[in-house]
């Protein structure tokens, strides 16, 4: 399980009784490509205009970085997670909401200048509902990298 010292705190809910593994399990029967891109479902979140360009590092090390994240972040990004996707039953869980709350952290250590905005938590459980949660990192990245001009300062 990945867990960071800021993030490890849950969130209330009633209902934790769907397993990440079981809502996900849907995309792991699509494979990546031989190059290592995602399955062709989920290429327009890719950009594959953003090919050659250093990758995000891994989701273990951005949750590492996460655990230097301000308490006030933290708390802004946790805010949040209730509102995303209410009536979704993985969203509505507990370990659901853990889950996008480490992938939003993750997210915000690795990309400072963006760091954290309303409206990208749905982005990220839209993608915590069809692939894991390493896999809904690594896209929320790239897909970022192709829309900073939407969110953030640049």
């Amino acid at each position: 399980a990945h867990t960071s010292d800021n993030v490890e705190e849950e969130v209330d809910d009633e209902d934790d009784s769907i397993p990440l593994r079981t809502v996900n399990s849907a995309a792991h029967d699509a494979k990546p490509s031989s190059s290592g891109a995602p399955p062709p479902n989920f290429r327009t979140f890719s950009h594959d205009d953003v090919k050659g360009t250093r990758a995000p590092p891994s989701y273990d090390d951005a949750l590492a970085c996460a655990k230097h994240l301000s308490p006030e972040l933290v708390e802004c990004i946790t805010r949040d997670l209730h509102r995303t996707f209410p009536e979704h039953p993985l969203l509505r869980a507990k370990h659901g909401q853990t889950a996008l709350l480490r992938v939003l952290t993750a997210f915000a250590a690795y990309d400072p200048e963006t760091n954290y905005c309303q409206g990208m938590g749905f982005l990220a459980g839209m993608l915590l509902t069809r692939v894991t949660e390493p896999d809904a990192y690594m896209l929320l990245c790239r897909y970022m990298r192709g829309a900073r001009g939407l969110y953030g300062s640049s």
